[in-house]
């Protein structure tokens, strides 16, 4: 029963504690216990220890000796087992592995003779077939270019000779010496061959014989006597002339080889033959063998005896031999893998034959003459005969002579044994390693088994003494009555029969588990709940934590929270208050109960002032770690007294639960409360003045209906009453006079101190570890030439040294600054504060927030090599020290406005980041002052600190300046080269690379950090967009800024998220260096971005209400007025978006060309121009011409157009299309839309993107010449006609598809650019129309303008084919013609050359814009990407395409981003004609290549299961 009772009690200390704080360890338990003076025991619980105690019985003991029993048995069998199995094991791997290697070696050894066999056989063949071809009679036959031929036989064979010997009878003999004679310039010949291989050195070989003749006594060369037949050496490679004419027959080495071959006509293995105890007449030919390294002449060598017939047909007749010289070693080569142990293989033959070799890796050596093998491996040895590896019925390699192997002779046999070292690598000590192991584990397992018998002894003991503590929690938790009955409950649930007892340590896990925990049923458990009828019931809550916690880490979070709860937990230990719960940052807590309390209220009240007054203690004490903003949070309390239900509310996690009016009413109590105020209800004020402590009460005097008409009071608990009169002169019951307000400027300034203080202690540790010799009192000064400024010492790499804060020796705290130092930093701060004008956003508090967001990325930084670098204290120091003054003395306007407002100051920095230099002027001015040598001296050693310090400080300054597109350029250089490789044109050393990235990211860094607020939560975002909004508008309101911010404010913070924040906060994600934090900025940015958009134009509303209050109420109306029509109108488009995609697209296009031919009329008007010839005359002609793509022009006329100019002469604004015309415009517009096919990529929407990339291409324009070219009006309406209808009844298939399926269309079109063609006929054809006559009026006036739109639309269109080699190829010449001066035509004139730039570039336009996706952020490029897949896809599956795109997707796109994509970006960039959009088209597709190369395989397969998945839904609904 005692046991249950633990159990339960176990239990409920478990529960109870997961409500608590959750942190409190066993021994703050045990505290507690002993605290409440629970720990004596009673009697009944120390007869209930002694009835457990009672039950250790001999019966025990004589179980632990059986359980010691089986434990040694079992270690004996299990050793015994483990050793047997593990040892087999070993050995049949070995086994196993020799197997494997047998029969590698008998595949490659086969392999290895069928390849020798199959070369010889192939120049036997050819050798007869030239005989025959020649009609040549054997034996006078000599084998033309045999060098050629023999020399690639000799290298498949690895021979180190073939030899070809014809045979000779004694009729033939004298015409065969002669005709060796007069033939003998082969040898000759074969000499030239050998001498452009390889020097050979035969001076010891004599001339050509003239007979046939032998070596007598193995010496002397002498006239063969012997008979027929002959077999004289003739042809030979390498050549050897000393041999020619020997007779092979008449020498012992070859004798009876040759014999067998020409009884049995049959290939034959001669003896082995042993080189080096050869004749001495051969043996000195041999050198010429060995000179490249084929042959080695201490290895035996076989012979291989070729039979060479006369004819290839059946009947023919053996009238010659092929001979090849083998080393023995060849056959064994390359038969086990690299560096693997091998076999042994023992080579004999019927002769007597023998030798040994050690088979290694892809080496084979040779052991020794003999079988040389280990015979304790006899029992596995492998053998095999010649006979059996080589036969006519299984061929490797066919041999078209039929020649088969002769067996008779000499056979051959191959036997294979293992090796020592092949045993080694798989039979080790492994057996008896892990015999040991077990048997180890048995021993420990016995000593665990004694030692867990000792503790259970021992714990027994201490039953009784854990009952009564386990009783003691639960008594702490619940009142006396609810611990009872918790009992009884577990009691009578236990006494059902239900036998489900387990420990108390899984009896807790279980619990906390809440997937296996088992629920019992509901009716089976008697609730425990209780009436409290006398209670207080506190709610405190965190006033401005939402805020302040969206902008902190997780970490940061909680460090607060506990700290204050933990804090909170002693007050209320001390107090004797209940702590009910937390529910994030709300603290319940409740007095009158476990036990009835008579001072309930009192005792609350106190409990919450001392609260209040450590929360306010414990915000200063973390504002450093946590940032200078904690101090602004402070506690909010509410009362309320009166009865509570309390009990234990059972389910999953058991809770002690507070219920009724009670608690409801002071949770409102502290919901209309006020900061570091105490609100209490009539109630418990009623309790209090009962109670003697009237003086404590305040009546609230505010708005009583905004707390629901409930009459509160403030309650500030005092030591005694006349206290209380002194302090208060209010009466009892009136509101208390507000505290003092805090001065936010003094609390920044300490915080900053602090900050700079702890960075100048780490630089001082750091000079202390390295020994860094300072030069105190030294002059600091930069020595700058005239006319250079802040702007002009920006650098691009600064060198930042490491620092490894594990390795630091000094600790920093250890420190000690000096007092004139720390005055001087504090004094210097106070002035930067000073010097900081109020504006609402470029304050000194957004300064300091810099400051924090600064260190805060810093430190986030998980490349190690860069943290090392930015870690370094000096570098840190000069961060932070650029965040404080980076805004010092902003006037609230913009470098712009600064420019025309400040011109004096303006033109000292030539126009250029003025505040940002006029900043940094002022800072270091004041910081070089002399009233401030002390700190300098602390900040910078020596001369080499203090100009990286200079270094880091202008960089990080001038970052801040984001609008600046030199300086925007210049950084994403920088930032190239130092994270891409590709980027560089020169090796970069690994220091330098470092250096710059370490540069280039402090400068980040700071960026990041000076619009932190648009990466933190949309709160914090909105509270200082707000304060900009302010200040633009005070600068509007002065005069000094002539916009209103208010008009464009909405959508200037979409651009400003879109072009600048997530620009940024992507490329600090991508390079990966900033771990979570990067990743947390992107998500913020974006997410802020899109809940700007959503909810932007009302705040805009709210700011305007709330700043402007000097416009008139109808200026006012009227802007509300406009909003509210505006978001209206983009509602109304969003519907109508949704439901007509396509009616969007048209009446954005339609209102595009509309000012389009606003401004061509306009132009006509303002030139005199006049229509003068019928447009559907016009028409007819172009009809009669040829195909479109014979109409492309080389140049085509671009009149000049100023469009400034034109503007004053006729403003298009001014210009009324008539109705025909409008209608006549949306109505084409429309029919073009209708003519694209519902492809995926080839539609309405794409041409629409296309039409919109080309007009911004053609508006981004630097150059004056091209730029008044490209912005003619015709020249513009033809460029945005042309991207609109150039893809016009697309089919979804490229040409290659079109033609190879032999389409109509193809054959019209000549097979070349069909859909190009195709869409520009259907296009004009409709416009052509006399449907169309007056929008046809409008747009041409005349033939000349005709001619010209024609042309204009016709080289447009064709442009888009990128894939024409013809047109590739003409379009790159124009290119070069106009671009570079080298392929120029010297006759063209200038006016001819300004027209031939302007046709190519127009081209180039067009082309970049069809492929505009492939340019921009990855994102757009993987959607339409994913379009043009599923487009593709389609086709396939439709049949039309044979093999599956994503099979070469991801190659193909990298393909096309070499070959298409990033040669057009270079081009636009590097002509210079499109300023910062080609350098940014470059680089996007640069970024998006790269990206695809890392992404692109997830990505495809991601591809084709969206379109898999897409299908089956479609097919589903259908």
């Amino acid at each position: 029963m005692l046991a249950g009772h633990l159990d339960r009690l176990d239990e409920l200390s478990v529960n109870t504690s997961n409500e608590d704080s959750g942190s409190q360890s066993k021994s703050n338990i045990d505290s507690s216990l002993s605290d409440s003076n629970a720990t004596g025991s009673s009697p009944k619980d120390s007869a209930e220890a002694e009835i457990i105690a009672s039950k250790v019985s001999k019966q025990v003991f004589w179980l632990k000796m059986a359980v010691l029993l089986v434990l040694v048995l079992a270690a004996v069998l299990v050793a015994t087992a483990v050793y047997l199995s593990t040892q087999r094991s070993e050995q049949n791997a070995f086994e196993s592995a020799f197997q494997d290697d047998v029969v590698k070696v008998y595949d490659t050894f086969k392999f290895s003779v069928e390849r020798k066999l199959g070369a010889i056989d192939s120049l036997s063949i050819a050798i007869t077939s030239l005989a025959v071809d020649s009609q040549a009679t054997w034996p006078n036959f000599t084998v033309p270019d045999f060098e050629f031929r023999a020399s690639s036989i000799r290298e498949l064979a690895d021979a180190a000779s073939v030899v070809l010997s014809p045979l000779v009878s004694d009729a033939e003999r004298a015409g065969w010496e002669a005709y060796s004679v007069e033939n003998a310039e082969w040898v000759e010949d074969a000499a030239e061959f050998l001498t452009g291989r390889r020097k050979l050195e035969t001076e010891q070989v004599n001339g050509i014989s003239k007979d046939i003749f032998e070596f007598k006594d193995g010496v002397d060369r002498t006239v063969d006597q012997s008979g027929e037949p002959y077999l004289p050496m003739w042809q030979s490679y390498p050549a050897i002339a000393g041999l020619v004419n020997f007779n092979m027959f008449s020498n012992s080495n070859f004798h009876d080889g040759i014999e067998a071959m020409l009884e049995s006509e049959d290939a034959v293995f001669g003896k082995i033959w042993e080189i080096g105890g050869t004749d001495t007449a051969l043996t000195e030919f041999f050198d010429v063998w060995e000179l490249d390294g084929v042959f080695h002449r201490e290895d035996p060598a076989s012979k291989l005896f070729y039979p060479v017939f006369d004819s290839l047909q059946d009947g023919h007749k053996l009238v010659g031999a092929l001979t090849a010289v083998i080393n023995w070693e060849t056959y064994f080569q390359e038969i086990l893998p690299p560096h693997a142990t091998g076999v042994i293989v023992v080579l004999e033959n019927d002769c007597g034959q023998g030798y040994t070799y050690s088979v290694d890796g892809e080496e084979a050596h040779l052991v020794g003459e003999g079988d040389q093998h280990d015979s304790k491996y006899d029992y596995l040895s492998e053998s095999i005969s010649f006979s059996d590896l080589i036969n006519p019925a299984d061929r490797r390699i066919e041999r078209f002579a039929r020649v088969d192997v002769n067996h008779e002779y000499c056979p051959y046999h191959l036997h294979v044994y293992p090796s020592q070292d092949l045993e080694d690598d798989f039979v080790t000590n492994n057996a008896v390693i892990y015999t040991v192991c077990v048997i180890v584990i048995f021993a420990f397992t016995g000593l665990i088994f004694l030692a867990y018998d000792y503790t259970v002894e021992t714990r027994q003991k201490r039953v009784m003494k854990r009952a009564v503590q386990s009783r003691a929690i639960v008594s702490s938790l619940f009142p006396a009555a609810v611990r009872d009955r918790l009992f009884r409950n577990d009691d009578s649930t236990a006494s059902k029969g239900k036998n489900n007892k387990q420990a108390n340590k899984s009896r807790i896990k279980s619990f906390l588990n809440d997937a296996n925990q088992e629920q019992r049923p509901a009716p089976e458990l008697r609730p425990i709940a209780d009436l409290f009828p006398h209670t207080t019931v506190m709610f405190a809550d965190i006033a401005g934590f939402t805020r302040w916690s969206s902008e902190r880490d997780p970490a940061h979070v909680f460090t607060l929270l506990q700290t204050v709860y933990h804090a909170f937990d002693r007050i209320a230990k001390k107090r004797g208050v209940f702590k009910v719960e937390t529910i994030g940052d709300c603290y319940v807590a409740v007095t009158g109960l476990p036990d009835p309390q008579a001072d309930h209220a009192i005792r609350m009240a106190k409990f919450a002032n001392e609260c209040m007054k450590k929360m306010n203690d414990l915000v200063m004490m973390l504002k450093d770690s946590l940032g200078e903003d904690t101090a602004e949070l402070c506690m909010r309390f509410g009362l309320h007294s009166g009865p509570v239900t309390a009990g234990v509310l059972r389910g999953e996690k058991s809770r002690f639960q507070l219920f009724g009016n009670t608690v409801n009413t002071a949770a409102r109590m502290e919901h209309t409360g006020k900061r570091n105020k105490i609100q209490v209800s009539q109630e418990t004020a009623d309790l209090i003045t009962d109670a003697g402590k009237g003086h404590w009460i305040f009546q609230r005097i505010d708005d009583i209906a905004s707390r629901g008409g409930i009459q509160t009071y403030w309650v500030e608990p005092q030591s005694n009453a006349q206290e209380a009169k002194l302090k208060n002169a209010a009466p009892t019951r009136v509101a208390a006079k507000p505290g003092a307000p805090v001065d936010n400027s003094q609390r920044l300034i300490d915080w900053n101190v602090d900050i700079l203080k702890r960075l100048l202690k780490r630089i001082v540790a750091r000079r202390i570890d390295e020994n860094t010799k300072s030069d105190p009192g030294a002059h600091f000064s930069l020595i700058s030439e005239d006319g250079v400024t802040v702007r002009d010492e920006i650098t691009s790499r600064i060198n930042m040294p490491k620092y490894d804060k594990a390795k630091a020796k000094t600790d920093p705290q250890t420190i000690h600054l000096g007092e004139e130092v720390e005055n001087q930093l504090r004094e210097y701060v106070t002035m930067i504060e000073a010097m900081y004008h109020s504006n609402p956003f470029h304050s000194f508090k957004h300064a300091s927030n810099v400051c924090t967001s600064a260190n805060k990325m810093l430190n986030s930084i998980v490349d190690e090599d860069l943290f090392q670098r930015v870690s370094d204290p000096l570098t840190q120091f000069a961060v932070v020290f650029s965040a404080l003054i980076h805004d010092l003395d902003h006037q609230g306007l913009t470098n712009m406005l600064l420019i025309k407002e400040k011109p004096h100051i303006a033109a000292l920095y030539r126009n250029k980041s003025v505040a940002e230099q006029n900043s940094v002027d002022l800072a270091w001015n004041l910081l070089m002052d002399p009233e401030f040598e002390a700190l300098q001296d602390t900040i910078f050693a020596n001369n080499t600190d203090f100009l990286r310090f200079r270094k880091v400080v202008v960089n990080v300054v001038m970052a801040t300046d984001i609008f600046d597109k030199e300086l925007n350029g210049e950084r994403n250089t920088r930032w190239l080269l130092a994270f891409d490789p590709s980027s560089r044109t020169v090796p970069m050393a690994p220091e330098e690379e470092s250096e710059m990235r370490a540069t280039i990211i402090i400068e980040h860094v700071m960026q990041i950090a000076d619009v932190m607020h648009t990466m933190q939560h949309f709160h914090s975002y909105q509270r200082w967009n707000e304060r900009l909004f302010e200040e633009m508008y005070n600068a509007f309101k002065s005069g000094k800024s002539t916009k209103d911010p208010s008009a464009d404010w909405y959508e200037g913070e979409i651009w400003f998220f879109d072009n600048c924040v997530i620009p940024l906060a992507q490329r600090i994600k991508d390079v990966g260096i900033f771990g979570v934090q990067g990743d947390d900025c992107l998500k913020n940015a974006i997410s802020n971005k899109k809940e700007w958009a959503v909810k932007g134009s009302s705040i805009v509303q709210q700011q305007i209400e709330k700043f402007v209050t000097t416009v008139d109420e109808s200026v006012e109306g009227a802007i509300v007025s406009e909003v509210k029509k505006q978001e209206q109108k983009i509602q109304e488009a969003e519907k109508e978006k949704k439901q007509d995609p396509d009616k969007h697209l048209i009446e954005w296009n339609v209102d595009l060309f509309k000012r389009m031919l606003r401004q061509i009329l306009a132009h006509r008007l303002a030139e005199g121009i006049e229509t003068k010839e019928s447009m559907l005359s016009l028409a007819t002609t172009i009809k009669e011409g040829s195909m479109v793509r014979d109409e492309i022009s080389r140049i085509i006329d671009f009149p000049v157009f100023d469009k400034k100019a034109a503007k004053l002469k006729v403003d298009p604004d001014t210009i009324e299309l008539s109705k025909a015309v409008q209608d006549q415009l949306r109505d084409y517009v429309s029919f073009i839309a209708s003519m694209y096919r519902d492809n995926p990529f080839h539609n309405f929407k794409h041409a629409s993107n296309v039409s919109m990339a080309a007009n911004k291409y053609m508006q981004r324009i630097i150059d004056d010449t091209l730029a008044q070219q490209m912005s003619h009006p015709l020249a513009q309406f033809a460029v945005i006609f042309a991207a609109l209808m150039h893809d016009v009844d697309h089919t979804g298939v490229s040409n290659a598809q079109l033609v190879k399926e032999q389409k109509r269309i193809a054959v019209v079109y000549n097979n070349k650019s069909v859909a190009e063609q195709n869409s520009t006929d259907l296009a004009w054809s409709v416009l052509m129309d006399a449907e169309y006559k007056d929008l046809q009026v409008a747009i041409y006036g005349n033939a000349a303008e005709f001619e010209r739109f024609r042309k204009l639309v016709v080289n447009a269109v064709m442009a888009t084919d990128l894939f024409d080699e013809d047109l590739i190829a003409d379009r790159n010449e124009r290119w070069q013609a106009a671009f570079n001066e080298d392929h120029r035509d010297p006759s063209m004139s200038d006016k001819e050359l300004e027209n031939l730039r302007a046709t190519i570039v127009m081209e180039h336009i067009m082309q970049a814009s069809d492929i505009g996706h492939t340019m921009q952020h990855f994102h757009s490029y993987k959607r339409w990407n994913e379009r043009l897949y599923c487009e593709v896809y389609a086709s396939y599956e439709d049949g039309r395409l044979e093999e599956d795109p994503s099979k070469d997707w991801y190659e193909g796109e990298i393909k096309f981003f070499d070959q298409f994509v990033i040669p057009l970006a270079k081009k636009l960039n590097e002509c210079g004609r499109f300023g910062n959009a080609g350098e940014d088209a470059f680089t996007s597709a640069q970024a998006n290549r790269k990206e695809w190369v890392v992404k692109g395989v997830a990505i495809v397969s991601e591809f084709k299961k969206r379109y898999a998945e897409q299908k089956e839904s479609e097919k589903k609904s259908s």
